[in-house]
């Protein structure tokens, strides 16, 4: 008699009530969970108020040519009284291996938002021998006192006050609203002197690292961490991060897929787990049905 047919005959011998000592199982209640796990006291250091929300803010550094893009590094911002967000991201530029930086034709172009527009960061990248174009704020002022507000043509050379010797470029972008609002206007100084239509598409590249939050959270459930130490919480970001870098491999290396203009980032990710742990889930199958069978058969033997 095969193993198959003794497994049949053993589940026809049992009885149809169930097994006995059999028991139901029920999934423990959420406010009993909660009570046994406490307040997150590791990870209070990290859990602050910015831009009206409070959590685990993250600096990252994403890295974008052509059409690979990488999230290269990122950084935990730890509050008031320690390094701001554009030390942070200085930090992580700093750290950018030769071999992207120094060995090109092309000097990096370095794009942030309006966070990052301190005296310190836009004078940090330039020592890094990188270009920049950074959002700047209509209300700040030129070394010559003037705002920025009052500039009356694009492509214009100022300096602002502590950068004497540093020469930047003014423009500015239209931004449409989401509703029937009017335009918002975003002014912007860059290192590169070069024509209005230039940086607006540079500024259109900016939201590429919108577009990676957005997937990070809605996909690839960054924004669900459930952990309750530092250690965890680094852990979970780091396989956010790799998800998300082997699927953009997947969906590059697929030529109908890669031509699409936003990928279908759930379908990618079923056929990487195939890809590259299916062999994994493969071997636990082999190995439970060797146990299954052994136990088939000695219990069938006696």
């Amino acid at each position: 008699m095969g193993t198959g047919q003794r497994a049949r005959a053993l589940l026809e011998s049992l009885p149809r009530r169930g097994l006995p000592g059999s028991a139901q199982l029920q999934a423990p209640r959420r406010h009993s969970l909660r009570r046994r796990l406490g307040p997150l006291e590791q990870l209070a250091p990290w859990i602050h108020h910015f831009n009206g929300v409070s959590g685990v803010h993250l600096v990252v550094l994403y890295l974008c040519h052509g059409s690979r893009r990488f999230p290269w590094s990122f950084l935990v911002w730890r509050g008031k009284g320690q390094p701001s967000p554009a030390d942070l991201a200085l930090r992580m530029l700093a750290r950018l291996p030769d071999e992207l930086v120094k060995r090109h034709s092309r000097v990096p172009l370095v794009l942030a938002d309006a966070g990052f527009c301190s005296r310190a960061f836009i004078a940090g990248v330039v020592q890094l021998g990188l270009d920049l174009s950074v959002t700047i704020p209509g209300n700040r002022v030129t070394a010559e006192g003037r705002p920025i507000r009052q500039a009356t043509r694009q492509r214009q050379g100022i300096t602002l006050p502590g950068l004497p010797d540093l020469q930047l470029w003014l423009y500015w972008i239209w931004l449409s609203s989401s509703s029937d609002g009017p335009r918002e206007k975003r002014y912007v100084v860059s290192t590169l002197n070069v024509v209005p239509n230039t940086v607006r598409v540079n500024g259109r590249r900016r939201w590429r690292i919108e577009a990676l939050f957005k997937t990070l959270k809605s996909r690839f459930g960054l924004h669900r961490s459930g952990q309750y130490t530092k250690r965890g919480m680094l852990r979970y970001c780091c396989l956010c991060f790799l998800s998300y870098v082997l699927c953009h491999l997947e969906n590059l290396e697929d030529a109908s897929a890669s031509s699409r203009v936003w990928p279908d980032w759930r379908t990618v990710a079923q056929q990487v787990r195939q890809k590259y742990c299916g062999w994994v889930r493969l071997s636990e199958l082999r190995k439970e049905i060797k146990a299954i069978e052994a136990v088939l058969d000695s219990v069938l033997l006696l």
